[in-house]
């Protein structure tokens, strides 16, 4: 049988143990994931004479909200590449949408150089690293292509952990809980 105190004494060593390892598994292993979409690009070319597109951008409708108090929590940062060099991607605020015109076709017209592109856009080279914080979102595409209309593979990976003030924090109190235990009479 084992003594009343042993167990009194085993529960702190435990419990830090388990905080240890959440720290060390949220905080430096985290969350991770990859894939991929395949999205048809139109060439900028209307086919109306005097109308070029290039200039234009399309921008989704619908807002990716992040809340403000997740970047507090966990950092998460997203890498996106394309195939098509001239095709682009880009992460907007969704109060850009104020520049564009609705066509009614779930997404809206822009005028590229109006909009303060945060991340990617036409200077991105078919790739870019994207830290998420808080706020509402939109994201963008536009292309340079003159000719017939293609297809890119778009690629994304991701990758979340605790936030370094977190992972520490959980770190301290496994340490003390443990430490508690170990030297508790």
């Amino acid at each position: 049988m084992t003594p009343p105190w042993a167990n009194m004494k085993l529960m702190p060593i435990v419990s830090g143990v388990i905080l240890l390892l959440a720290a060390y598994l949220g905080g430096f292993v985290g969350l991770s994931g990859e894939g991929t979409q395949e999205i048809d690009v139109p060439s900028c070319s209307t086919g109306i004479s005097g109308l070029d597109i290039c200039d234009k951008s399309a921008m989704l409708e619908q807002n990716v909200p992040i809340p403000d108090y997740v970047s507090q929590i966990v950092a998460v940062r997203v890498n996106v590449e394309w195939d098509q060099p001239d095709a682009w991607i880009g992460v907007v605020a969704a109060s850009e949408a104020d520049k564009c015109t609705n066509t009614g076709e779930g997404y809206l017209l822009c005028d590229t150089e109006d909009l303060d592109i945060m991340v990617g856009g036409p200077a991105s080279s078919g790739h870019f690293d994207w830290p998420i914080s808080g706020g509402d979102y939109r994201f963008v595409a536009g292309n340079s292509l003159d000719g017939s209309a293609q297809t890119t593979q778009v690629s994304y990976e991701y990758r979340a952990t605790l936030t370094q003030t977190l992972t520490y924090g959980i770190a301290l109190v496994g340490i003390a809980l443990a430490t508690y235990g170990a030297i508790r009479d």
